[in-house]
């Protein structure tokens, strides 16, 4: 897995981690049996790891973040650095990355072509971090098992980009954050206000964003 890394960056954790699992898991299961998979079936049956402790996880899951510091969650953390070398076993990659120059199409042609065959590729970030025409040619010639885009360049798509056409393939209109315009717009007032409070207190901030980094 793919995902930002910033400390001064403030975001409801659990539930965005919560909700966006709800895309992840049965997109790639979904794409493989091609048919719509009960979320909840799905992580008993499949992922045991995540609702029953036991010796040995049912999968292995290795997070890629610019420090590499482990993260709770994950069997394995490294730095970003080692993505080439990470791709060639990583049969399901899940992006969670901003839009950044840094991460503008990091998962270009020659790093589709390190995945195994049959690897599944979803992203739940920013479009701008797949170089999505290589990505429509490995899922048309069968390279790839599928994929799952909640985001693309540019939003929407056009109506003849190709990968409406590619083969095995997933597109939601960016909603895994299952986030309505309801609740963005009363979590962003209660993020304000409680940042307010803070500055007026002479306390740390929460909601601070890295302008250098660019999230």
């Amino acid at each position: 897995m793919l995902y930002s890394e910033n400390p001064r960056v403030h975001y409801d954790k659990p539930q965005l981690a919560e909700v966006i699992c709800q895309l992840r898991f049965p997109a790639i299961l979904s794409i493989g049996a091609r048919e719509p998979v009960d979320f909840q079936e799905a992580v008993r049956g499949m992922f045991p790891r995540y609702t029953a402790k036991e010796e040995q996880p049912a999968a292995k899951i290795t997070g890629l973040s610019r420090s590499g510091q482990a993260r709770e969650g994950f069997d394995e953390a490294l730095p970003i650095s080692r993505l080439d070398e990470t791709l060639p076993q990583t049969r399901n990659l899940i992006m969670a990355l901003p839009s950044t120059p840094e991460t503008r199409h990091i998962l270009n042609r020659a790093r589709i072509a390190l995945l195994p065959p049959g690897a599944y590729v979803v992203n739940v970030g920013r479009g701008t971090a797949i170089q999505q025409e290589p990505l429509a040619e490995a899922l048309n010639a069968g390279r790839l098992g599928g994929a799952a885009l909640d985001v693309t360049e540019p939003e929407p798509l056009p109506p003849d980009h190709p990968l409406w056409g590619a083969r095995n393939i997933l597109i939601t209109p960016h909603v895994s954050g299952n986030m309505t315009l309801g609740y963005t717009c009363d979590r962003n007032v209660e993020l304000f206000c409680r940042d307010l409070e803070n500055y007026a207190a002479g306390r740390p901030l929460n909601g601070l964003v890295d302008r250098a980094r660019g999230y």
